[in-house]
């Protein structure tokens, strides 16, 4: 596919639990991770968010421009397989919020995640998570503001005890908001959790 021009290098090393790119060829924990563990065993992304591919990932973010959907769904299988992750029970994307969902159109992570189940296999599970309140948009806030905006905002309206989960976003940046939906997932019991990404940045 045309797009494929305008991937971004992928980064000789990076930390195993959130991608943090590393410019030496290694996989060791960053210091956050070290810091504080984050509740997943795996994490795997697609590509780093950066140059013309950071321009293409927000105008289906923000511009609903679909036509990228199949490129995307195919960075994430690579991802997943390249990072090693295991096969789910259930596929979760991160939701939006009503207003959110309103505003923009569609869930592109839900998107994302239709795709992604025909090639991995799992279920998707639609409404088993949802936001339970508004919050700031995470784009707006810095690192440390980012972190309180998403506390509380979560509820699991499913039963996925003893289940394998795999987290699904499109990008991750401080990873505030998958750390605040795995604590919930290990508070209702959840049996593992793994995390992709379709975009990491750095």
């Amino acid at each position: 596919m045309e797009c494929r021009k305008y991937l971004p290098a992928l980064a000789r090393g990076w930390c195993p639990l959130c991608g943090q790119p590393y410019t030496l060829p290694c996989f060791h924990l960053c210091a956050e991770c070290q810091s504080v563990l984050p509740p997943w065993s795996k994490f795997g992304f697609g590509c780093y968010l950066t140059g013309t591919f950071q321009e293409i990932v927000y105008a289906y973010k923000f511009r609903e421009k679909l036509a990228y959907l199949d490129f995307f769904v195919s960075l994430l299988e690579n991802g997943f397989y390249r990072h090693k992750l295991t096969r789910p029970d259930i596929i979760l994307p991160i939701p939006l919020s009503k207003g959110g969902l309103r505003k923009r159109g569609f869930n592109q992570t839900l998107e994302l995640a239709k795709g992604l189940q025909a090639k991995i296999g799992g279920k998707v599970l639609t409404l088993g998570l949802r936001k339970i309140r508004e919050n700031l948009p995470q784009r707006t806030l810095r690192k440390k503001e980012r972190f309180l905006n998403v506390q509380g905002v979560f509820a699991l309206k499913a039963d996925l005890r003893e289940k394998k989960v795999l987290l699904l976003d499109d990008i991750y940046t401080t990873g505030a908001t998958l750390r605040e939906v795995g604590k919930v997932l290990q508070i209702q019991g959840v049996k593992e959790i793994e995390v992709l990404v379709l975009a990491r940045s750095c």
